[in-house]
């Protein structure tokens, strides 16, 4: 009768040695998977080392392709500024205008004519922020331009009203580059 708890025990020894063999084995597996993974990414150059050299088109760059004039002068009315950013816009992007004028007080609407490949479009500037202590006030209109030529420039008016109803107009010109 002793010999039951003996065959027992070696049938406990047993299974547990296969329950070890088969860990062994999903570990195996999964270093086998987790090397493959970071051989793909190392030979693809995606690794998160990236190369040497970043990108021009990645969207990862924190480059400022923005440009900003100052208008100032007897001609330029209430006009202070103008931002586009991008400047150098390339088929695709979204273009962010960021206007300036003074005196907000007096000032009704603000509008664009916006040329580009397929046209001209006139869009209302939005609202974005008053400065009061330099008499100033933001409007941002945001786009996207399409049927671009590599090189050209493209116009566009800003013209804003006054409550009183008189107009002022200028022109810039931003460019594409593909």
């Amino acid at each position: 009768m002793k010999s039951t708890p003996n065959l027992k025990m070696k049938k406990k020894l047993l299974t547990k040695t296969n329950q070890v063999n088969v860990l062994a084995v999903v570990l195996l597996f999964l270093v086998v998977i987790f090397l493959s993974v970071i051989s793909y990414l190392v030979i693809s150059g995606k690794w998160i080392f990236g190369t040497s050299e970043p990108s021009e088109k990645s969207t990862n760059q924190a480059i400022d392709r923005s440009e900003t004039f100052g208008i100032s002068g007897d001609e330029a009315g209430n006009f202070s500024a103008v931002t586009f950013d991008p400047f150098q816009l390339r088929e695709g992007e979204r273009q962010i205008i960021t206007l300036v004028l003074k005196n907000p007080e007096e000032i009704k609407m603000v509008k664009a004519i916006l040329k580009d490949g397929s046209g001209a479009q006139e869009k209302d500037f939005t609202f974005l922020r008053a400065d009061k202590k330099n008499n100033t006030i933001f409007y941002r209109l945001t786009w996207q331009p399409k049927y671009l030529v590599s090189e050209a420039s493209y116009p566009v008016e800003f013209k804003y009203q006054l409550k009183s109803g008189e107009e002022h107009k200028m022109t810039l010109f931003w460019d594409a580059v593909l």
